[in-house]
């Protein structure tokens, strides 16, 4: 039968084999946060351009018109 092992113990020896490696391990984490924020950010930055260039669109609609009734 297995022997039961804490999820702690488990962690902690993990911690313990990639001694030597732990940059790896900070740089990875460092990258997956730096990814998070990213994904976040660029779709508030295309959300703006697309309604940006939308408004711009419709800007150039009313100039036109407004400059063939003069």
């Amino acid at each position: 039968m297995a022997k039961l092992v804490s999820v702690w113990r488990a962690l902690s020896r993990m911690w313990e084999l990639v001694a030597e490696d732990r940059w790896v391990i900070f740089a990875a984490f460092s990258t997956l946060i730096v990814a998070a924020l990213l994904e976040i950010s660029i779709s508030h930055f295309l959300t703006a351009t697309i309604f940006s260039a939308r408004f711009s669109e419709e800007f150039s609609e009313e100039l036109l018109a407004f400059e063939n009734e003069s």
